[in-house]
């Protein structure tokens, strides 16, 4: 453990809540306000749990809902130390449903006809799609 593992871990063991979310070792959800020190538990817990508890095959999955916290998630996990593994995920929820549950398991079930490989479309597309819908929709409405 680096330097800045130790000086993060003591800023948060004055804090009775923030230790205990740091030492436990099932699934755990933090629910606190702006600045409170979210990110930096679970951070500093990824790290303990992946150096002393979870070992390949084993993994951990660590999700967010949004682009730019898994960005912040990884971001401290390197000033912490943390080396590129991988059984660790870490990313939005819908990144994990697609890589972890769609593109392995999608082509199983063939009466499905999933593409693969899966895609994502674009937000562009997504709006001109949505709009050309949107548009018909109203067509359809009128001309009842």
């Amino acid at each position: 453990m680096n330097e800045y593992f130790k000086l993060k871990l003591k800023q948060i063991s004055d804090d009775e809540r923030q230790l205990e979310a740091y030492n436990s070792t099932g699934n755990t959800v933090v629910i606190a306000g702006p600045g409170s020190g979210k990110t930096t538990v679970l951070t500093l817990k990824v790290i303990r749990l992946l150096s002393e508890v979870i070992s390949p095959p084993r993994g951990l999955a660590c999700l967010t809902f949004s682009r730019e916290a898994a960005r912040e998630f990884q971001d401290r996990l390197k000033l912490l130390g943390l080396q590129k593994r991988s059984n660790l995920f870490l990313g939005t929820v819908h990144s994990f449903c697609l890589s972890e549950v769609l593109t392995p398991f999608a082509k199983l079930n063939p009466d499905y006809k999933v593409p693969y490989p899966i895609r994502i479309i674009s937000d562009s597309k997504r709006k001109k799609l949505f709009e050309r819908i949107k548009a018909s929709a109203n067509t359809s409405a009128l001309g009842r």
